[in-house]
């Protein structure tokens, strides 16, 4: 039997169940201090950065089958990491510069639909209904099609424009 449980108390006659279970910690769920996500969802556990991760700081990962335990502040950094290397690669595929403009800086540049049917599309690929498929999903999306033609990119100045425009790019109406 280890000297302490997971939280630090010791294991005497005293503090341990018939079961082998820690008294002082059923003590602690059942006044509501530490409740029973903090116990499944790692408690007690830091990421590999030392960052707690406990109840809802907690992200649960299973990768080829092992499950880790990360907290929201890096399992955030690794999805926006993810999202760039994204959308670099979907820019990079489409010319890496806006279509009408030329401006290369990947903070101002979005995918737009040549056809300007986004939000309808948006909408089709959203299971709510609403536009929440844009983004990420449109960049998964265009690779997963083999970059077709019916995206450009255009930096957000040109896609507003665009859209205000019927259609043209104010720089083309010129």
């Amino acid at each position: 039997m280890p000297d302490k449980c997971r939280r630090g108390h010791p294991s005497t006659p005293e503090n341990r169940y018939p079961s082998g279970g820690c008294r002082p910690c059923q003590q602690l769920r059942d006044s509501g201090v530490v409740t029973d996500d903090m116990r499944v969802f790692g408690e007690g556990r830091t990421c590999n950065n030392g960052h707690a991760v406990v109840g809802d700081n907690c992200r649960v990962r299973v990768y080829q089958g092992v499950t880790r335990y990360v907290c929201v502040i890096c399992h955030d950094a690794a999805h926006e990491r993810y999202r760039l290397r994204e959308k670099q690669a979907c820019v990079g595929a489409y010319g890496g510069c806006c279509n009408c403009c030329g401006e290369s800086e990947i903070k101002f540049l979005t995918l737009d639909h040549v056809a300007n049917d986004g939000a309808s599309h948006r909408r089709s690929l959203s299971a709510r209904g609403d536009n929440a498929g844009g983004g990420l999903t449109m960049y998964r999306l265009a690779r997963k099609e083999g970059y077709p033609s019916k995206y450009q990119v255009l930096c957000f100045n040109c896609n507003l424009g665009k859209q205000h425009n019927k259609g043209v790019c104010p720089h083309v109406d010129h």
